[in-house]
């Protein structure tokens, strides 16, 4: 299980590399200015670094899997709602096996409840990743990020028009990148979609 972590790990920092890679090169192809240029990576980054701090946060509650671990977890101690999510999505490996008022436990609920639950645009139910745990551990480590940037994407490109219009003085990248950034951490940390309070009740 832990191989399978590390290598999940792995795998998400690959394409979060290659993403923000090739996202710089597209929005500072050109004459964008050098002040400009900076406060895009800036932004990437900040977007790169609360990533980073989902990820040790849910790894530190898998980790101590205990009584207090949520009141005395270092991270988002200010941010009660991205630590509350955080330690939600950490409880499903805890909660696997433990028995369940609908059905036998956890894992055969979500497997049922989840059948008619889908990511958006692509028709692939949730429950296929709830068949085994380590298929579960690599939808949150992995399949949960890209779907909230791939989510963020198509919120933002939708006010692309919007944005053009109205930063006419050639910042429109500038404002693009930090709602991209935005939504993505909203989606990521703090969201507020109807599945994500269902799934806490």
């Amino acid at each position: 299980m832990i191989l399978g972590i590390f290598l999940a790990y792995l795998m998400i920092n690959l394409v979060i590399g290659i993403g923000v890679f090739w996202y710089i090169k597209t929005v500072t192809t050109g004459k964008v200015k050098e002040n400009k240029q900076e406060t895009i990576v800036d932004m990437i980054r900040y977007g790169f670094d609360e990533t980073m701090l989902f990820y040790k946060a849910l790894f530190y509650f898998w980790k101590k899997n205990g009584e207090n671990c949520y009141e005395d977890c270092p991270y988002y101690k200010e941010k009660k709602q991205r630590k509350l999510h955080i330690y939600s999505l950490s409880l499903i490996s805890k909660l696997w096996r433990s028995p369940h008022y609908r059905n036998g436990d956890f894992q055969e609920d979500m497997i049922k409840n989840l059948r008619n639950v889908a990511i958006p645009g692509t028709g692939i139910a949730l429950s296929y990743f709830c068949y085994f745990k380590i298929t579960m551990y690599f939808f949150i480590l992995v399949i949960y990020p890209v779907v909230c940037a791939f989510a963020s994407l198509n919120r933002v490109m939708k006010e692309k028009k919007e944005i053009n219009n109205d930063n006419d003085n050639g910042n429109s990248k500038v404002v693009f990148t930090k709602k991209l950034c935005d939504y993505y951490l909203e989606q990521l940390l703090e969201p507020i979609d109807w599945f994500s309070f269902w799934r806490l009740n």
